[in-house]
């Protein structure tokens, strides 16, 4: 079950990107737009289930956390983490940046519950002011 607010946002940027459909395709997170080299944080405590290159995702991490939640961070310019690694709530995975199929310098942020994409949105709280 969602609860608004579980998860604390990755950064501080320009949500452009929604859950749901993109054109045909589906688009299984939301986009945050952001300078590139900007840290991107953890939405909670949990440990890396990979960090690396994925086709289409660029540079990701993958963070298992509690209650069947995975978060994903995809498109990042440098990663800080390494698979199997235990990260703490807002720690610096990774910085913000241009890998994979992009058209300028954001985060890629999912969330999935028993393994199937859910809006982010339902977890997160308000967005953080600059």
């Amino acid at each position: 079950m969602a609860t608004q607010g579980q998860l604390d946002w990755p950064l501080r940027g320009v949500l452009y990107g929604r859950f749901g459909k993109k054109g045909k395709e589906p688009h299984d997170g939301i986009d945050l737009a952001a300078p590139s080299g900007t840290p991107v944080k953890t939405a909670q405590e949990g440990t890396v289930l990979y960090a690396g290159e994925q086709r289409g995702y660029g540079n990701i991490v993958i963070v298992e956390h509690t209650n069947k939640l995975i978060t994903l961070y995809a498109h990042n310019r440098d990663l800080r983490v390494r698979t199997g690694q235990k990260v703490r709530r807002e720690q610096v995975i990774a910085t913000v940046g241009e890998s994979g199929r992009t058209s300028g310098p954001h985060l890629h942020f999912e969330v999935r519950l028993d393994g199937k994409p859910v809006d982010p949105l339902d977890f997160l709280g308000p967005m953080p002011s600059s």
